[in-house]
């Protein structure tokens, strides 16, 4: 199976779809930076995940020494912000949701289609979220949800979501 894209209403929607593909246990816990949209908190509370957040340094990365510092029971994943469109140390996030054996959501919301080193933003965790209305201003809606192809999952079994038609954002991205 390749990495699959599917277009939504909005970002939003790809993280609570992501979220179901991951199939997180109700009752697990997400660290989540301790600076978020209240939308993302919505979602994972509607999911019964448990959010545990992590503290930021000025800017906006994670304390790593926080982090490690926490107990890793019944924690399911980590979000990564990339916040303002400027990257995180997606290298360090990856290794460190591989060491303590969680799922890795990547948040590009504030920005789309940004490569840094040849690394295209939203596509490097287990699932990636991008909400494209918050970039172009013609767009009343639009959100995008990446798959890493190493994830198993049965999409057919997945809540039927609508599709958004995204024409007008697909033809900016061609240009």
């Amino acid at each position: 199976m390749n990495n699959k894209i599917i277009n939504l209403n909005n970002g939003r929607s790809a993280l609570d779809l992501g979220i179901k593909i991951l199939s997180l246990k109700k009752g697990t816990k997400i660290l989540v930076p301790e600076i978020i949209c209240d939308v993302a908190i919505k979602v994972f509370l509607r999911n019964n995940l448990k959010v545990i957040y992590y503290k930021l340094n000025s800017k906006f990365e994670p304390i790593w020494s926080d982090l490690y510092k926490k107990k890793y029971s019944d924690v399911s994943c980590i979000l990564m912000v990339h916040f303002f469109g400027y990257p995180q140390n997606i290298k360090k996030f990856k290794y460190f949701s591989k060491k303590q054996k969680i799922f890795l959501i990547e948040d590009n919301c504030h920005s789309l289609n940004l490569k840094i080193e040849k690394i295209s933003l939203g596509n490097n965790g287990d699932i990636g979220v991008d909400s494209p209305r918050k970039i172009f201003n013609d767009l009343y809606s639009g959100g995008r949800l990446f798959i890493n192809k190493e994830l198993n999952y049965k999409f057919e079994k997945l809540i039927k979501y609508q599709p958004n038609i995204l024409s007008r954002y697909k033809k900016i991205i061609k240009k």
